[in-house]
């Protein structure tokens, strides 16, 4: 059995029943073909009967001979464990192969600082905006992400309601609202 419309009908279950987020179900449709690609440079079939866990290993094992770090060899098993946890489920499999994998242990994430320099630079780039109506809504954009801490996702569902002057605090919630699984915190704005 072709493997490529089960992982679309994979892809398909997270955005429509479990409601993943938008950049989730991306960052899964890529890697989901990162593997697709993998199997067709080894010349193995993209097949139900190959989805084992000796080729998984396999994969693993190219990634890391590759110089993949382990966070990104954990995010490229990400979506292939959920896949094979989806053929269980819908009885295409007796077990999920990756289950069975030793992964590597997770090491710490790279991030880079960004300088006070950096920051006026970006900050004063936004002068430059061709539209000087953009202006103001650019830089009051970045002051936002720099110094209160908000990820872009955040920043997006931010309104001004949520901007309390009186303590110069600010309401960000994050997390999947369609499902109301939600988290909100004020963050204190200097």
């Amino acid at each position: 059995m072709d493997l490529k419309p089960l992982m679309e009908d994979y892809l398909g279950h997270l955005r429509h029943e479990r409601g993943c987020a938008q950049n989730t179900a991306y960052q899964y449709k890529s890697w989901l073909g990162h593997f697709s690609r993998w199997l067709s440079a080894e010349g193995k079939p993209i097949t139900l009967d190959t989805f084992t866990a000796q080729t998984l290993r396999s994969y693993l094992y190219w990634m890391s001979r590759n110089g993949r770090r382990p966070r990104t060899i954990l995010s490229a098993f990400n979506p292939i464990k959920g896949l094979g946890q989806f053929l269980v489920d819908h009885g295409l499999l007796d077990n999920n192969p990756a289950k069975s994998i030793t992964y590597p242990k997770k090491d710490a994430a790279e991030r880079p600082t960004v300088s006070t320099e950096e920051i006026a630079a970006l900050i004063s780039a936004a002068d430059r905006l061709p539209c000087r109506d953009d202006v103001p809504l650019a830089k009051a954009l970045l002051f936002t992400l720099v110094f209160a801490g908000v990820r872009f996702d955040e920043l997006r569902s931010i309104k001004v309601a949520h901007y309390n002057p009186g303590n110069r605090t600010l309401l960000v919630a994050h997390g999947n609202e369609r499902n109301r699984v939600c988290c909100i915190r004020r963050r204190r704005v200097s």
